[in-house]
C-alpha cells in the first residue's frame, strides 16, 4: 500500500511477513500522524520498492521466513540508500543480534509491541537520524570551506600528531595526504629560519606555555621537498566545552607574491623619486585645502623658493591675481574628481617677477575618494615671448594683406572699366553694320576680352582666394565652334611670323558637350600661345582626338598640341610645370613671359579631372596632350525671353543712370536706348537723390564708386530719407568689385540686385525686366549661381603634408595618426573650456589646433579656427564663440572621418 505523503509528515515503510501484524503497524502509526508509503512482505521486494519509496524510516522484521532475512535486508539496503532502519522482533539468538548490531540499526521494538513504546522508538530513531545527517551536512560545509581557503590549515591533537591539513597546507609543506597526516607535526612543520620575527617556538610550545594562541610572522619554511618557502603563521589552542586543551590548529599563508610586491613597491617609489627630483618639468601634489603637499627640485628652480618654504602654504599665494580665478575654477574640477583642460597661469618667483607656467593637472584618489592633486608645469615664458613676437609678426602681415586686398580692389575697378568700355563697344560695333572682316575681328576682340575678364575675375575675386575655391561652370557648347572660336584668337599671331596654323577634329566626336568652356579656352589658349611663341619657323598644330571612355554619356577627348619649336631639353620637362619656372634662363630673357601659364593651365586640368602630358626634343619641338571627359549633350534649347530680347519690352520705361565714367555712360545709355527706354544720367549720388525727389523713375542703375556720395550713401540715403514712393525705386548696383563681400553689402544697403562690369546686356535686361515686373523682387545673381556647380571636393587636402613629408607615405600616415588621436581632445578642450568661459585655454586650445587644421588641408575649417582665435586672443565677440563654435566641431569631426577612410585606403 502506497499513499501520498504529508506536508509535515514523516514516511515510513513496513517490512513484515506476517500481513495482519503489518496491517495492525500501519493503522497505528496513520493514528499518531505518519503516513505509510508501503509494505513489504521479503527482503527481495523491500530492496526493490525501499529505493522508489524514498522513505524517512523502515520499520523491519528482523526475522523473516521466506528469503534472505531482515538482517541481510538491511545489510544490503545500506549498499543501495542511506535510510535508517528499526527492527521488529519476537526473540532472536544472539548471533542473530550481534549480526544486527553491525547493521547500526536506530533501535529494536519487541513484538507484540505496545503503542507508547513504537512511537517513542520511532521518533527517537528519526530525531537522531536527523541530528546525524546535519552533523554530516556541518563536517562537509566546513570541510569545503577549509578546502577552499587560500590559507593552509593543519590540525593537530596534544601530541602533535596531524589529524587534518587542508589542500594549501598539502601544497604549502609539498607533501601529499597520506604522507602528513598521522605524522608528528614537528616532522612535517620545520622552520629554517626567520626573517622577521623574535617567535622561537615550535607550535606545540603554545600547550606548554599555556597561551590560547601567538603568532610569527614572516618565517622561513622548509618543505619535505628541502624548499624554503616564506610565510605567515598562527597557532591557536583548540578547547572542549570544560575549557580543557583538546589539541592545536595552525594556519599557514604564502607570501612570497606579498614579498615580491613590497620589494618591487619599493623599487618603483625609488624610481619614482629619482624621476620626481630629476625631471626638468615641475613637478607637484596639493592637498584637499590646496597647499602643496610635495614638489621636486624643478618647483625651487622656477620660484627661487626652498621646498620648506612652499610646503604647507597655498597654491594662491604663488599666482598672479588675474589668473587666481582660472587656478580654483581648475581645482574645484580637480576636487570633483574631474580633468581640468591644459592651462597657462602665471607664477610669482621669489624675485618678485612673474613666469609662464602650462599647468596638466590630475586628481589623486585612494581607493574611493580624491585626496588631492598632481600637477605638472612646465616654464613657457620662453616660448610666451616668441609668441607675443609672433603675434606682431602676424599684425603686421594682417596689415599687409590689407593693403595688399585693398590694392587688389582698387586694380579690379581700374581694369573693369576699360574692359567694360572694350565689350560694350564691341557689342555696339556687332550690333553696327560691318563686312565680313571687320565682323571677324570685332568678334575675335569681343572673345578675347570676354576670356581675359574670366581670367581677371578669377585672380582678382578675394572672396574665392581666400577661401581657396574655384568653381566651374557647366554649359552646353558646341566643340567646332568653341575650336574656331579660340583659332581665330591666335591666328593673327600665327601669321605675324609666317607659321602654318592648322586643326583637325575627329568626324566621329560627339559635336555638343556640357562642360566650362572658358577653363578648357584658357588651358589650350596658353599651350598654343607658348607654341606660337617659341616656334618661329614650320607650324603649329591642333588635333583633337576622342578617348576611350567608360560611359556612353561621356566622351573623353584628346587635344594634342604639336610644334616644331624650339623644344624642351629632357631635365626640364619635370619643372615647367612648377611656379615661376621656364625651360632655361634665357627663356624669360628671350621670349619673356612669368612661367605661370602652364602652372594654372596644369591645375585647371585637374580640377576638370583630366591628366596633360609632354613629350619634347631640342631643336625639333613639343607635342603637349590634354585629356579630359566631357557628358555628351544636344543643342541647347534658346527661352523665349531671350529669343524677343530685341522687341521693346522696356519701351517707355524711365531710367536714371548713376555713373561718373564717361565712357561706361556712353556704352550704357546706347544698349538702354535700344531698347526704347528714357535715359537720364547722374554723375554721383548726391545729383541721382536731387533728381530722385523731383522724378519719378522706374528704375535706377547706380555706379558703387562715385565722388561726392557713393552708390551705398544714395542708396541708403534714397531707402530711409525720401519719401515714398520714391524711396521704393528699385536699384541695381553697376560696379567693377565683382566679389561676394561686395555683393552682400549691396544688398544689406537696400539695393535689389547687382551686376558686374564689363555689362552683358542680356544679362542686364533680364534684371530690369524682372523688377519692372516686380518691383520688390530681390536677385543678386541667384539665377546665374544656379548655373555654378561646386566640383565635388574632399573636406581635406593632404598635398601640404605630402610635400612637407617628402612624399614618404610612411610618414603621412604617423602625422595623420597624430592628427586622428590629438584632434578630438582638443575639440573636447575647446568645447569645455568655452563652457566654463575659461578664455585663455581656450585661446592656447586654439593656438594648436590651427596648424593641425593647416596641415590636414581642412580649407572650410581655417577661417573660422582663425576667427575664433582671434576672437579669444583679444578678448571680443566672447559671445559669438558659442555659436560658431559648434560648425567648427562639425566640420572637423567630418575630417577626421574621411581621413580614416583615406588611412585605410592608403593600407
Amino acid at each position: 500500500m502506497v499513499s501520498t505523503k504529508g506536508h509535515n509528515q514523516s514516511t515510513i515503510y513496513i517490512v513484515e511477513d506476517e500481513r495482519i501484524i503489518a496491517k495492525d503497524i500501519e493503522a497505528t502509526l496513520r493514528q499518531f500522524g505518519y503516513d505509510c508509503v508501503g509494505y513489504s512482505i521479503s527482503g527481495e521486494d523491500a530492496l526493490i520498492k525501499i529505493p522508489l519509496a524514498k522513505p524517512d524510516l523502515v520499520l523491519m522484521d528482523i526475522n523473516l521466513k521466506e528469503g534472505m532475512t531482515g538482517v541481510e535486508t538491511a545489510e544490503k539496503l545500506k549498499y543501495i540508500t542511506d535510510v535508517p532502519v528499526v527492527y521488529l522482533t519476537a526473540y532472536s539468538d544472539d548471533k542473530t543480534l550481534e549480526r544486527a548490531k553491525k547493521t547500526e540499526p536506530y533501535g529494536y521494538i519487541l513484538k507484540p509491541y505496545e503503542e507508547r513504546e513504537l512511537r517513542s522508538i520511532i521518533e527517537m530513531a528519526l530525531h537522531k537520524y536527523k541530528m546525524e545527517q546535519q552533523i554530516r551536512y556541518n563536517e562537509k560545509w566546513y570541510r569545503t570551506i577549509l578546502n577552499s581557503t587560500g590559507e593552509g590549515i593543519i590540525v593537530c591533537d596534544l601530541s602533535g600528531v596531524v589529524a587534518f591539513a587542508n589542500p594549501m597546507a598539502l601544497e604549502l609543506l609539498e607533501g601529499d595526504e597520506r604522507l602528513i597526516i598521522g605524522s608528528n607535526i614537528q616532522d612535517v612543520f620545520s622552520i629554517e629560519s626567520r626573517t622577521d620575527s623574535v617567535y622561537s617556538h615550535s607550535p606545540l610550545a603554545l600547550i606548554e606555555e599555556d597561551k590560547l594562541y601567538t603568532t610569527a610572522s614572516r618565517v622561513n619554511l622548509k618543505t619535505l621537498k628541502n624548499r624554503i618557502k616564506p610565510i605567515d603563521y598562527l597557532v591557536a589552542s583548540i578547547k572542549n566545552e570544560e575549557d580543557a586543551k583538546t589539541g592545536l590548529i595552525i594556519v599557514l599563508r604564502d607570501i612570497a607574491g606579498q614579498l615580491k610586491a613590497e620589494s618591487a613597491a619599493k623599487s618603483s617609489e625609488f624610481r619614482y623619486s629619482a624621476i620626481f627630483e630629476s625631471a626638468r618639468d615641475v613637478i607637484y601634489t596639493i592637498n584637499m585645502e590646496g597647499a602643496f603637499s610635495s614638489l621636486n627640485r624643478a618647483f625651487v628652480d622656477l620660484t627661487g623658493y626652498e621646498k620648506s618654504e612652499m610646503v604647507g602654504s597655498h597654491f594662491r599665494n604663488y599666482i598672479h591675481p588675474d589668473d587666481i580665478k582660472i587656478a580654483f575654477k581648475n581645482f574645484d574640477i580637480l576636487s570633483k574628481g574631474g580633468y581640468p583642460p591644459v592651462h597657462e597661469l602665471r607664477v610669482l618667483t621669489k624675485s618678485g617677477e612673474y613666469r609662464y607656467a602650462e599647468i596638466t593637472s590630475v586628481p589623486l584618489k585612494d581607493e574611493h575618494n580624491v585626496i588631492g592633486a598632481i600637477g605638472i608645469a612646465r616654464d613657457v615664458t620662453l616660448r610666451k615671448q616668441t609668441e607675443l613676437e609672433l603675434i606682431r609678426a602676424k599684425n603686421v602681415a594682417e596689415q599687409s594683406k590689407k593693403y595688399q586686398e585693398q590694392f587688389l580692389a582698387n586694380i579690379t575697378h581700374e581694369i573693369r572699366t576699360p574692359m567694360n568700355a572694350i565689350m560694350g563697344m564691341s557689342q555696339l560695333l556687332l550690333q553696327s553694320t560691318l563686312n565680313p572682316n571687320q565682323h571677324e575681328f570685332v568678334d575675335a576682340i569681343k572673345l578675347s576680352a570676354e576670356n581675359l575678364l574670366v581670367i581677371i575675375n578669377d585672380i582678382l575675386d578675394l572672396s574665392k582666394i581666400q577661401a581657396g575655391k574655384m568653381t566651374l561652370e557647366k554649359k552646353t557648347f558646341h566643340l567646332d565652334d568653341f575650336i574656331n572660336g579660340l583659332f581665330s584668337t591666335l591666328k593673327y599671331k600665327a601669321e605675324e611670323k609666317s607659321l602654318q596654323f592648322e586643326k583637325h577634329i575627329d568626324s566621329s566626336i560627339h559635336k555638343y558637350l556640357l562642360g566650362d568652356k572658358t577653363r578648357l579656352n584658357q588651358v589650350l589658349l596658353n599651350i598654343l600661345s607658348n607654341a606660337i611663341k617659341f616656334t618661329d619657323k614650320g607650324f603649329v598644330k591642333l588635333d583633337v582626338k576622342e578617348g576611350v571612355s567608360s560611359s556612353t554619356t561621356k566622351t573623353q577627348l584628346i587635344f594634342e598640341i604639336s610644334d616644331t619649336g624650339i623644344g624642351i631639353a629632357q631635365d626640364k620637362l619635370g619643372v615647367i610645370f612648377d611656379n615661376f619656372k621656364q625651360a632655361s634662363d634665357d627663356t624669360t630673357r628671350l621670349y619673356g613671359g612669368t612661367g605661370l601659364g602652364l602652372t594654372i593651365a596644369k591645375q585647371l586640368v585637374e580640377l576638370m579631372g583630366g591628366n596633360i602630358t609632354v613629350k619634347s626634343e631640342v631643336g625639333k619641338g613639343s607635342v603637349f596632350a590634354v585629356s579630359l571627359d566631357f557628358e555628351k549633350t544636344s543643342a541647347p534649347v534658346v527661352p523665349v525671353s531671350e529669343q524677343i530680347i530685341d522687341k521693346p519690352l522696356l519701351s517707355d520705361v524711365d531710367v536714371l543712370v548713376v555713373e561718373d565714367n564717361n565712357f561706361n555712360k556712353l556704352l550704357i545709355k546706347n544698349i538702354l536706348l535700344g531698347w526704347k527706354t528714357n535715359v537720364d544720367m547722374a554723375d554721383n549720388g548726391q545729383i541721382a537723390v536731387d533728381m530722385l525727389r523731383n522724378k519719378k523713375y522706374d528704375i535706377v542703375l547706380m555706379d558703387i564708386q562715385m565722388p561726392v556720395m557713393d552708390g551705398y550713401q544714395a542708396t541708403e540715403y534714397i531707402r530711409h530719407q525720401l519719401p515714398a514712393p520714391q524711396n521704393e525705386v528699385p536699384i541695381i548696383a553697376v560696379t567693377a568689385h565683382a566679389t561676394l563681400t561686395e555683393r552682400e553689402r549691396c544688398e544689406k544697403s537696400g539695393m535689389n540686385d547687382f551686376v558686374s562690369k564689363p555689362l552683358e546686356s542680356e544679362k542686364l535686361y533680364k534684371k530690369m525686366k524682372a523688377l519692372i515686373e516686380d518691383p520688390k523682387f530681390i536677385g543678386f545673381d541667384k539665377g546665374e549661381q544656379e548655373q555654378l556647380i561646386k566640383i565635388n571636393q574632399d573636406l581635406t587636402d593632404l598635398s601640404y603634408l605630402k610635400e612637407i613629408s617628402g612624399g614618404s607615405e610612411e610618414l603621412m600616415k604617423e602625422m595623420v595618426d597624430i592628427f586622428l588621436t590629438e584632434t578630438p581632445d582638443m575639440l573636447q578642450g575647446l568645447t569645455e573650456s568655452a563652457q566654463i568661459e575659461d578664455w585663455k585655454t581656450f585661446r592656447e586650445i586654439a593656438h594648436k589646433i590651427k596648424p593641425s587644421i593647416t596641415y590636414a588641408g581642412i580649407v572650410s575649417a581655417e577661417k573660422l579656427i582663425e576667427k575664433i582665435h582671434e576672437d579669444a586672443k583679444s578678448q571680443t565677440n566672447l559671445d559669438e564663440i558659442p555659436g560658431l563654435l559648434p560648425e567648427f566641431v562639425s566640420v572637423c569631426n567630418a575630417a577626421i572621418e574621411e581621413l580614416k577612410g583615406k588611412m585605410k585606403e592608403m593600407q
